[in-house]
Parts: C-alpha cells; sequence; structure tokens
C-alpha cells in the first residue's frame, strides 16, 4: 500500500523515464532537480522515512506493510 505522495513521485518518475532502482549518484542529480522526488515516505502518517528503499534498510512489516518511518515503526502492532 503505497501513501499518495509516493503514487505521485512514481507518476513523475514514469514521466521522466525512470523506472527502476537508482544509484546514488542518480539519485542525487534527480533531487537537485526535482526536490523531494526520490525520498522514501512512510505508508501510514506521509513524514519522510530517512531510508533509501526496499533493497537498503526500510522497514517493511513480516505481511509486507510498509515502508514505515522511524516513529510509526516503534508504534505498530507486529504481526503474530
Amino acid at each position: 500500500m503505497a501513501s499518495d505522495i509516493d503514487e505521485h513521485n512514481r507518476g513523475i518518475r514514469r514521466a521522466m523515464g525512470i523506472s527502476g532502482p537508482l544509484d546514488q549518484g542518480h539519485h542525487a542529480r534527480v533531487n537537485a532537480r526535482h526536490p523531494g522526488l526520490t525520498r522514501e515516505h512512510c505508508f501510514l502518517c506521509e513524514s519522510e522515512t530517512g531510508r533509501a528503499g526496499r533493497r537498503d534498510d526500510s522497514l517493511y512489516g513480516e505481511d509486507d506493510t510498509g515502508p514505515y518511518c522511524e516513529e510509526c515503526w516503534a508504534a505498530r502492532e507486529p504481526t503474530p
């Protein structure tokens, strides 16, 4: 379940021809031109997670919900 801001950013990225994961250099270039476009946002509160994506250290539940920010991750009810 993606947040509205993530869906919006994905639409912009698709329009720019960006469809897959980006290396850090590409992230820096895209963010310099479009601030916030490649930043990950919490699917609950939409704040920035401060993390780099599913393949890196993002916080996802065992049921594949996420990504979470630190605060929402700490407050969530663990999946049984």
